[in-house]
């Protein structure tokens, strides 16, 4: 752990006072009141940076590549474990898994939650209302012959399809569950 002042450490990582200044104040690169650690900001510094612009950068400037301990995948403190092109990598991924998802639903694979429970609704309440309309539907097919009395025929079918449609309601609440 060998603590260093800001001069040596642009030095090492081949930056500027105003990049160097600019990355600590960003958090990317951590200074103690006794100076900076020169192994952790070289890590910080590495996972912070893109390889491919500071190559372009170094190959623009004639710099000889700085030291960055490529591979590194854990930040000594921080706890976060991620460098530069693995966030790049989980980023790729999200915006691949993204597209992908919109390409279902643009070709009809998938459809709106809020969609599919309207239409789950309308469904259910036409059948609710076509259920509830059929004894009144079914009462003149009946000859009077085989009724008995009339009113209470027709009650006894009303009440059985109220409780098959209660049955069939709770039945849809726990599927929905």
């Amino acid at each position: 752990m060998t603590k260093v002042d800001r001069k040596t450490v642009q030095q090492e990582l081949g930056i500027s006072q105003q990049r160097l200044s600019a990355l600590i104040k960003q958090g990317k690169i951590t200074e103690g009141p006794d100076g900076i650690d020169l192994d952790r900001a070289r890590a910080e510094y590495a996972a912070n940076t893109d390889p491919a612009k500071r190559a372009a950068y170094d190959d623009r400037t004639g710099r000889q590549p700085a030291e960055q301990g490529r591979g590194l995948s854990a930040i000594e403190g921080n706890g976060q474990g991620l460098d530069y092109n693995t966030v790049r990598t989980h980023q790729a991924a999200y915006k691949a898994k993204m597209e992908e998802l919109r390409y279902k639903q643009a070709v009809g694979k998938l459809i709106d939650r809020d969609e599919v429970k309207a239409r789950e609704f309308a469904v259910a309440r036409k059948l609710r209302d076509r259920l509830q309309a059929f004894p009144s539907r079914l009462a003149p097919m009946i000859p009077k012959e085989t009724r008995t009395p009339g009113p209470l025929l027709h009650q006894l079918v009303i009440d059985e399809f109220h409780t098959l449609i209660r049955e069939l309601q709770e039945d849809a609440a726990s599927i929905a569950g």
